[in-house]
């Protein structure tokens, strides 16, 4: 058993730096596009009401893409019983990302209103709720690439499958290049939309190259079909939740006043970097392996918790300590100005604690997923949810704290889910 613990740690390793390699090319490129923005547009009220809108449709992408649907499709794709029901299941995916694509756009200035504080500069308010009307249709290329990569990630093309966010800010970068001048914060908007086109056709092509049995599809509801729907909600509600607590940053950003939204996403993205790389795709590719073998106990806790930590403590500790030298090299150029160097700066020191129990909680939670434990993990990401949230409540609404409790309420919440997934896989998972 030792000799095979070993072998499987290297085939772990080796598979984690595969697809980051993928995920390395994606998050430089995206780095690019912050860049550019933070040169072209700063951190105001129009970046503002971007990043607001574009954080529930990304919010779609990343439920879907980073956890929502793999855990349930991944299985379905392993199992010979099901895979005729895959053409079926990609007609309803997508019908249902359409018609809440459409429910979103109608519903923009509700939604809008929702997450925005009454105080809110009615300009930030007014461009939000035209951005969001387009960006919603963003969620049907979003469902349909998750579908693609849930396919390429069983067959182990994770390097091809994390690509395509290169491919969708390749696009982005495009855009901003050339029609910042003419378009202003819509090139961002349009750019998102054509990017996500052109990684369906990306994704599409290279599943199809590798045979998904997407035939035949037809509307019967079959059981399997049913099943899938039965888990699928409680996967999405656990991944979903942890997700909407990023609204919740934006809300309670609102605030403070103009651009404190805008440094907020800014630091975040800089700890999104290594998190995908740490935490998401090491957890996918594990998630891919124990569900052909359909056994958790292969996986010791060393490759449970102790490789994400050891890969992600080091990195934690860069951010830190290296905190403003990176965001003055990558975001103090052009319109960006002292004050929000300053707010990142401190932004992005508190969310670099909470990287180890992050990475550490993206893999722990496949010992959930792989027994169809749904559920319980639904119920940690509300813990999750309900922690920041009343964190930052208490923070901002109590004792007036200034907006460093925004994330300080971020990193309470990602240490407090990780304790709970640890006692539930010590407790209650044989």
């Amino acid at each position: 058993m030792k000799i095979k613990g070993n072998k499987q740690t290297k085939e772990i390793l080796l598979g984690f730096l595969s697809s980051n390699l993928g995920i390395l090319s994606s998050r430089f490129l995206g780095m690019i596009r912050e860049v550019l923005i933070a040169h072209y547009f700063g951190a105001n009220y129009k970046t503002d009401a971007f990043f607001l809108a574009w954080k529930i449709p990304n919010i779609f992408r990343r439920v879907l893409g980073e956890g929502g649907l793999n855990p349930i499709l991944i299985p379905f794709f392993s199992k010979r019983k099901y895979r005729a029901l895959i053409g079926t299941l990609f007609l309803y995916i997508s019908l249902v990302s359409l018609g809440v694509a459409l429910l979103l756009s109608l519903f923009s200035p509700q939604l809008v209103s929702l997450f925005s504080s009454k105080n809110a500069d009615r300009e930030f308010i007014h461009s939000a709720i035209d951005y969001l009307r387009i960006l919603s249709f963003y969620i049907f290329f979003a469902s349909i690439n998750a579908f693609f990569m849930s396919f390429l990630q069983y067959k182990e093309k994770f390097f091809i499958s994390y690509t395509s966010q290169t491919l969708f800010n390749a696009v982005l970068i495009l855009f901003l290049i050339l029609f910042h001048n003419s378009l202003g914060v819509w090139a961002l908007v349009i750019g998102s939309l054509v990017g996500g086109f052109f990684q369906v056709v990306y994704l599409g092509f290279w599943s199809f190259y590798y045979k998904i049995p997407l035939k035949p599809i037809t509307c019967r509801f079959h059981k399997g079909v049913k099943r899938f729907f039965k888990h699928l909600i409680p996967s999405l509600g656990s991944t979903g939740i942890g997700q909407i607590s990023t609204l919740a940053e934006a809300f309670f950003a609102t605030f403070y006043g103009e651009g404190i939204l805008s440094s907020l996403y800014y630091a975040y993205r800089l700890y999104q970097f290594p998190a995908s790389l740490l935490g998401v795709s090491l957890s996918n590719l594990i998630l891919s392996k124990i569900s052909k073998e359909n056994n958790t106990q292969n996986f010791r806790r060393w490759e449970i918790f102790g490789i994400p930590f050891l890969l992600s403590a080091p990195v934690s500790l860069f951010l830190f300590f290296c905190a403003e030298p990176i965001i003055k090299l990558l975001y103090y150029h052009g319109a960006f100005s002292e004050k929000a160097l300053k707010n990142v700066e401190i932004f992005l020191k508190i969310y670099s604690f909470g990287l180890p129990f992050f990475a550490m909680y993206r893999v722990a939670l496949n010992k959930l997923y792989v027994k169809s434990k749904y559920f319980l993990a639904f119920l940690i990401s509300f813990l999750w949810f309900i922690t920041e949230i009343l964190v930052a409540g208490i923070g901002i609404f109590i004792f007036n704290a200034p907006a460093w409790i925004i994330p300080i309420s971020s990193v309470a919440g990602t240490i407090l889910a990780f304790l709970a997934v640890v006692f539930l896989i010590q407790i209650l998972i044989k």
